[in-house]
């Protein structure tokens, strides 16, 4: 996989969760992060973060569930958990699962929704290449 793959699956998941969920989103976290490859060379990494704040949401729940239906799609089968401890409490997608840790190849798909706010977190696979030619796509 290429940077600019890693980051077009990161953003097309994004895309398809933003769109799902609607609203006005804070799209201000995007960057690239040094990663190890498994043969202990350096790679790279997308790593991206958007927020919506301060909007009326129907019931979080109902999004959470929504929107999984919409990572199946892409294929990402994860089931709606909970966690009571954040602020709000909140609704939560995880690829692989909540609080699990990253998949082998580094990819980590998050998804968390309450009561007027929802975020969307990726970070790609770990990758050969240069970042800068994704980045300028």
């Amino acid at each position: 996989m290429t940077p600019t793959e890693a980051k077009q699956e990161v953003d097309a998941l994004y895309g398809a969760t933003r769109d799902s969920v609607g609203g006005e989103w804070n799209e201000a976290g995007r960057s690239w992060e040094f990663c190890p490859l498994p043969d202990g060379s350096d790679g790279n990494a997308y790593r991206f973060f958007a927020q919506r704040r301060e909007q009326p949401l129907t019931d979080p729940e109902s999004v959470a569930e929504a929107v999984r239906l919409v990572w199946a799609q892409h294929g990402h089968d994860v089931k709606v958990e909970f966690d009571g401890t954040l602020t709000p409490k909140r609704y939560i997608l995880s690829d692989p699962a909540w609080l699990a840790g990253t998949g082998k190849d580094g990819l980590l798909f998050q998804f968390t929704v309450g009561e007027n706010y929802a975020d969307f977190s990726g970070d790609s696979r770990c990758v050969q290449g240069d970042p800068d030619d994704a980045l300028a796509e």
